[in-house]
């Protein structure tokens, strides 16, 4: 675990310093990404009615090992919605490494505030970091944050490794 902080911090930290990542973009490999999700257990659900209000883009949520995605993407698939599956898989991939680091489910994966924040502060605007403030109990502003800047300079293809190496037994 260690070593995934290491590659993240070293990741998030090259990526914003050498390019003004586009927060809102469409892969193709949205799709295979979301295909890994679910042959690992992962469901994911489409405009589900209960979770799908007008008032979210999607949600990841669990009890235990029972992991559900829910994508709210109504009529048409856009750039947010690329851009909500990787902040939902990045909420996932921090589920399997608290779970196997015994940490709480709102612990950030870089548990050093300070290099978060650093993180944090070159990736996302300040309007941005204030959004999440105003939209999210402060105890889960960490994970938030990360959530955030992890969907912003991660790429489907980069998520599909991270996710594979941390959440997938082998």
């Amino acid at each position: 675990m260690q070593r995934f902080t290491k590659f993240f911090t070293a990741a998030i930290a090259g990526l914003a310093l050498s390019i003004a990542p586009a927060h809102a973009r469409v892969e193709p490999e949205t799709e295979q990404l979301l295909n890994l999700l679910s042959a690992s257990g992962v469901r994911v659900t489409y405009n589900h009615p209960t979770h799908c209000n007008g008032e979210v883009w999607g949600t990841y949520q669990f009890a235990g090992w029972n992991r559900q995605m829910n994508l709210c993407p109504g009529q048409t698939i856009d750039a947010i919605d690329h851009l909500t599956v990787r902040h939902e898989t990045w909420h996932a991939i921090q589920h399997c490494v608290n779970v196997a680091r015994r940490t709480p489910a709102n612990t950030p994966i870089q548990q050093d505030v300070d290099k978060l924040a650093a993180v944090v502060n070159q990736v996302l605007s300040s309007e941005r970091v204030q959004w999440i403030k105003d939209a999210y109990p402060q105890e889960h502003w960490l994970v938030e944050f990360e959530a955030n800047v992890a969907a912003d300079v991660f790429t489907a293809t980069e998520l599909i490794k991270i996710y594979t190496d941390n959440c997938v037994a082998e």
